[in-house]
């Protein structure tokens, strides 16, 4: 479902600097904030210090969860077949499967926005053609500021031979930025994707690029539609079958994500007196990767789903656009701990852990992250990382694509080429380079919450912004010198009033003869060992973590 990765590009959590920040140069007397899903998923948090803003809320437990048994989730996502459900059947479904629903989304039980979805038949040309419109608004209060984001998206599909995509169009909108990506189907049967993203300040000045896509971003035949179809004919066809596979094409990646929806259970409930079908559903993603825990009504449409603190609800149009947000998320999402002598030269941390820590994370810095589970939690093992031996040298083939243009890290940009350059000045060694970009994003990007912005180039230019934007602009000016880097997230250490907490935050590894984490927004080559790696740009797991963690105890090596 096209809403469990929308989720995951609007939550943030965000820290901001405190006013006892008075020595810069020890970088544990700074805090940054974090933005989750411009990284297309991941939020901040400023390391170890923050004023006292409001008091931490004492309710930080989970809601109550969806229970779905353990699943071999690779085996489920390689073993289901793509859906192939025939076109026309789908056409004279649509009215019936497709109807306008909308949903409350919370976190944490508290009422942070609203979704909305429609199918519907459109005649262009004389030929039909099936058309799905979704929409979502959040409103959030992180640490005492509010941030609102909206994203329409709209889908058009032939009615007709094969059901090609015939376009996607998806904007975002923020007070900041406005981005709209664009797929559209050509002549010659491949896409052409553009991004365009603009300043509110300066919308006469997009950032546009455009790239051609080979690969196929799916068809009526295999869309959310035809899981919807599946789905609805009941619980008999699911003796052959009890798992559909949809595709879709993931604008903020440029690729084509497999989803497949697995019916776990089935059963008649009643509701306002009639006997009607229930189904409990595992819903996981391939890019990134996530899962999502569903209650499902006959036709396959969602009655109640959740994916970690988050939880959507149906409900009627007036009651899911009543938005009230009251409650401070950002504090609500933090993990109490009691580490009061973390600095930044702490050579290595152990934390004793209870909680849904995200499993199979590509660390790639294996040195640094190492995780056990045994049957009543976890234990991590944090080293921070030494910079001997470190050299750039010649870049193995399997770290090539991080030394080139994503989308939003805009590495090829004349503005960026231009940064980078000003940045390292004479600089030569590549590890030279490193502390020069480090410091120089650390000093030029003002450290300001609720500044969301999607594309490195009007970071560069607004130079304003918090973690999400500092890893950001770093990775695309460290690709512009053709240093390897990535944007990881997890959480960081951070004081509020003189309590200690993990945020969530967003970092950067950057590859120098092998992989360490550093952190532009904090200024820190390496990185301390209060960064917990959870997850990267490809894996949202850790989006399950949130609001259920808990530190049992931890031990530090001075």
């Amino acid at each position: 479902m096209r809403l469990l990765f929308t989720l995951l590009l609007l939550f943030s959590v965000s820290c901001k600097k405190g006013d006892d920040d008075q020595d810069k140069s020890h970088n544990n007397n700074r805090v940054k904030p974090n933005h989750l899903p411009n990284m297309n998923t991941m939020a901040a948090a400023k390391p170890h210090t923050m004023s006292a803003m409001q008091s931490v809320p004492s309710n930080m437990g989970p809601a109550k969860k969806i229970s779905v048994p353990a699943i071999d989730e690779k085996a489920l996502m390689e073993n289901t077949p793509l859906l192939s459900v025939p076109v026309k059947a789908l056409v004279e479904n649509t009215k019936s499967l497709g109807g306008e629903m909308w949903y409350g989304l919370y976190v944490m039980g508290k009422k942070m926005g609203w979704y909305t979805s429609v199918w519907e038949l459109k005649t262009i040309a004389g030929k039909t053609y099936v058309v799905n419109n979704q929409k979502i608004h959040i409103e959030l209060i992180n640490l005492n500021g509010k941030k609102t984001s909206t994203i329409s998206m709209e889908f058009v599909y032939q009615g007709f031979d094969k059901g090609l995509l015939v376009s996607q169009i998806i904007s975002q909108n923020s007070p900041m930025e406005t981005t709209t990506y664009t797929l559209k189907l050509t002549s010659s049967g491949d896409y052409v994707f553009t991004s365009k993203s603009a300043l509110a300040s300066a919308p006469d000045k997009p950032v546009i690029k455009t790239t051609r896509i080979k690969e196929n971003p799916g068809t009526l035949s295999d869309s959310e539609l035809a899981t919807l179809y599946s789905v609805s004919q009941g619980p008999k066809s699911f003796a052959k079958s009890s798992a559909f596979k949809s595709r879709r094409f993931v604008h903020t990646h440029q690729m084509v994500s497999h989803e497949v929806l697995k019916i776990l259970s089935s059963e008649k409930v009643a509701v306002s007196g009639v006997a009607s079908t229930v189904h409990k559903a595992l819903i996981i993603s391939s890019i990134p990767r996530s899962r999502f825990n569903a209650l499902l009504d006959a036709t396959g449409k969602i009655l109640e789903g959740q994916i970690g603190m988050f939880t959507i609800k149906r409900e009627e149009k007036k009651t899911a656009m009543n938005i009230k947000a009251i409650d401070d998320l950002g504090f609500m999402a933090m993990i109490p701990s009691d580490i009061h002598d973390l600095t930044p030269d702490t050579k290595g941390l152990t934390l004793r852990m209870k909680g849904s820590y995200p499993k199979d994370i590509n660390y790639f810095n294996t040195k640094r992250y190492r995780v056990a589970f045994d049957n009543s939690g976890f234990t991590l093992t944090l080293q921070k990382d030494t910079t001997d031996g470190l050299s750039l040298g010649a870049i193995p083939k399997e770290i090539l694509p991080y030394t080139l243009p994503s989308p939003g890290v805009e590495s090829d940009h004349a503005v960026i080429k231009e940064m980078a350059q000003k940045a390292v000045g004479a600089e030569k060694n590549p590890i030279g380079r490193v502390k020069a970009l480090i410091s120089f994003v650390s000093r030029t990007i003002e450290d300001k919450m609720f500044y969301d912005f999607d594309s490195a180039v009007n970071v560069a230019k607004f130079k304003k912004g918090d973690c999400t934007e500092h890893s950001l602009l770093f990775t695309a000016l460290a690709r512009a010198l053709k240093i390897p880097a990535r944007r990881v997230g997890g959480v960081g250490l951070v004081r509020i009033q003189n309590r200690r907490l993990f945020g969530y935050h967003m970092w950067v590894q950057v590859w120098l003869g092998r992989w360490i984490d550093v952190d532009p927004t904090w200024n820190q080559f390496p990185a301390d060992v209060s960064h917990i790696m959870m997850g990267d740009v490809m894996d949202s797991q850790w989006i399950q973590s949130i609001g259920t963690l808990k530190i049992v105890s931890h031990k530090l090596q001075q």
